[in-house]
């Protein structure tokens, strides 16, 4: 039997599985399998998605950008973002971080019901002179155990 090229490009299109068909179909292919098949095979296939329904799921959707004002909480926490990265606290010279800052930072997110997960370290691109934290750049200890 030969075959066109467009009637070989048709079949070919026809053929292709998407992705979604795929599991459409394989569920269809699931429920019908369950449905004809033993008491014994519906009661195991029954007890394997009881405890699949119970597996919680262990990713979270964070958020590395924005700063923690009202307004900024108030988009994450509208579009179901509870875990966010709230930049820097402020620094002071020669002490570090801002203790102060931070838990405030803590305190805004703890409203919305998110959680302050983690700081993200200053850098920038200027020369190593110009940044506040040169020893930790550099990676020279003891100085980068003390910044």
């Amino acid at each position: 039997m030969d075959l066109s090229v467009a009637e070989k490009t048709r079949l070919k299109k026809q053929l292709k599985m998407k992705r979604r068909n795929f599991i459409n179909t394989l569920g269809t292919g699931s429920l019908a399998a369950v449905t004809i098949g033993s008491s014994g095979f519906t009661e195991l296939s029954h007890a394997k998605n009881t405890i699949q329904e119970k597996k919680k799921v262990l990713m979270k959707v964070g958020c590395q950008s924005g700063g923690v004002t009202v307004k900024d909480l108030e988009f994450k926490a509208r579009h179901g973002v509870f875990n966010i990265d709230g930049g820097a606290p402020k620094f002071i010279p020669g002490t570090g971080w801002d203790l102060q800052d931070s838990l405030d930072k803590k305190e805004m997110c703890a409203k919305y019901g998110i959680a302050l997960d983690a700081y993200h370290f200053p850098l920038s691109s200027v020369g190593i002179d110009k940044v506040p934290f040169p020893n930790v750049m550099l990676g020279k200890s003891p100085e980068r155990d003390k910044e």
